[in-house]
């Protein structure tokens, strides 16, 4: 147990307890082996947001399951990444890319569990819904032009087929 340090550290312990609906989080507890799913983290998002005036792609709770990863993210100036809508959920591997497209709800959080049961060898990646990262952003109207953008994005990550696909 390490306990929060800095200032942001200690306000998202609080905001981690609320949400969790927990005592004593400590900086390097994990999100989700603490009882953390996927519907609890938006709603931690959401105040993060409040308290921070910050809004953050949910995507960052994969990399950053911990108080201690997270809070230097809030506390960055730019959370910008290379690709707009993939997300790698896990990167490292041996074997083809596994791309997984969001549910309704848009974020890829729920893959989270797959790749674990996947092993370690299995790199798999989520394509969140435009808007997610980007609020300005709105919705596909088409769901042919949300293919068409995904493709671009899984194509520009990995130029040749065959692709592993799930959804």
């Amino acid at each position: 147990f390490r306990a929060p340090q800095t200032d942001t550290e200690k306000e998202l312990a609080h905001i981690w307890e609320r949400v969790l609906n927990t005592k004593s989080i400590g900086a390097t507890h994990n999100f989700f082996e603490i009882g953390g799913d996927s519907m609890l983290a938006v709603t931690l998002f959401v105040e993060i947001e409040e308290k921070f005036g910050q809004s953050l792609p949910l995507y960052h709770l994969i990399d950053s399951p911990t108080i201690e990863k997270l809070a230097p993210l809030i506390e960055a100036e730019s959370n910008s990444s290379d690709f707009k809508y993939l997300v790698p959920i896990r990167a490292e591997g041996s074997m083809p890319p596994l791309f997984c497209f969001h549910a309704a709800g848009g974020n890829i959080l729920n893959y989270i569990e797959l790749a674990n049961a996947l092993g370690d060898e299995q790199p798999v990646y989520g394509l969140q819904m435009r808007g997610v990262t980007d609020k300005s952003e709105t919705a596909h109207d088409r769901v042919e032009d949300m293919a068409e953008e995904y493709l671009r994005e899984v194509r520009r990550f990995q130029p040749n087929g065959p692709y592993r696909l799930c959804g």
